[in-house]
């Protein structure tokens, strides 16, 4: 009979523990439109619109989901939370060294990204930025 107890208790606490776990993951669905070609890490994009989903875990990282939509293009990260809010205007930011663009933060109204990159793509001195602006609901 014991054991038995202790076989539910621990059942018990597991389905508690995955609650709050499933609980802590927040998503946060933006939309660019992006006027010029770009890269994320070593993956290249043409311009386009994109939802950019951030899937939160509450542990200084997300998982960044780039969707092209009718382009097809699909892309998923982890990134890392920096601190830095956008503040009122929530926006893309791409280091640019010649005619490449490649993204390096996500600004949103909450939170700031770092996207992974490379130390060159990160001392690049010119930065452009796309604003962005909330997903419409797909049905």
């Amino acid at each position: 009979m014991k054991r038995f107890i202790q076989f539910f208790s621990f059942i018990a606490l597991a389905l508690v523990f995955s609650a709050v776990s499933a609980q802590a993951q927040s998503t946060t669905k933006v939309e660019a439109e992006i006027p010029f070609d770009f890269n994320v890490g070593d993956t290249k994009f043409s311009a386009g619109t994109y939802e950019i989903r951030l899937v939160g875990s509450g542990s200084g990282t997300a998982r960044l989901v780039l969707d092209g939509g009718d382009k097809g293009d699909v892309y998923s990260t982890v990134i890392l939370r920096d601190g830095t809010p956008a503040g009122e205007q929530a926006k893309l930011v791409f280091a640019v060294s010649g005619d490449t663009r490649t993204l390096l933060t996500i600004k949103t109204n909450d939170a700031g990204f770092t996207v992974p990159a490379t130390r060159k793509v990160r001392s690049a001195t010119i930065r452009a930025s796309v604003s962005l602006k909330k997903a419409p609901e797909r049905s």
